[in-house]
């Protein structure tokens, strides 16, 4: 069982549902499920290269205190920890029987900064969502106190709030 000190990472919980909007188009949203701390392991990470192109795969373990609430995650399930983003793999409540905490094992599918600072990509805020290189991102509750460099993210004079899609 991990030490509750040991929690010194604040993650968020999300699952996604699907929507249809107003001309019949079907869209994920993520909820939020609960905003945790959590402590946090990286138990390994690898490159693969196929021909010229090379991917990476980060799996990590989010160890979190039990809520029933939290009993049902699965594979359709996220996590946010900072700017990454990690699919959930598996969720194991522990001990068995009368659980304590629940162990989730987190792929990482995206990190906006590294992605932003990799590819010299653009993070933008249109008036409607935030978005990477012209993909929205979904993000729920909305995001506030983007920073880049230490700085809030402005875009002419203006600090840009994202307040949900």
């Amino acid at each position: 069982m991990t030490q509750i000190g040991r929690r010194d990472a604040r993650i968020i919980i999300q699952r996604a549902t699907e929507l249809v909007d107003s001309q019949g188009s079907v869209f994920q949203s993520w909820s939020t499920l609960a905003t945790v701390w959590a402590s946090v392991q990286t138990l390994n990470s690898k490159e693969v290269t196929n021909g010229a192109a090379r991917t990476g795969s980060t799996e990590t373990l989010f160890s979190i205190r039990y809520q029933s609430a939290l009993a049902t995650l699965n594979p359709v399930d996220r996590i946010t920890w900072g700017t990454a983003v990690y699919d959930v793999a598996s969720a194991i409540p522990l001990p068995q029987g009368r659980p304590s905490e629940i162990l989730l094992t987190g792929v990482l599918v995206m990190d906006i900064a590294a992605a932003a600072g990799s590819t010299g990509g653009n993070l933008t805020h249109n008036g409607t969502g935030l978005t990477h290189d012209g993909v929205g991102l979904d993000h729920t509750p909305p995001v506030t106190g983007l920073t880049h460099d230490g700085e809030p993210l402005t875009h002419d004079g203006t600090t840009i709030e994202h307040t949900g899609a």
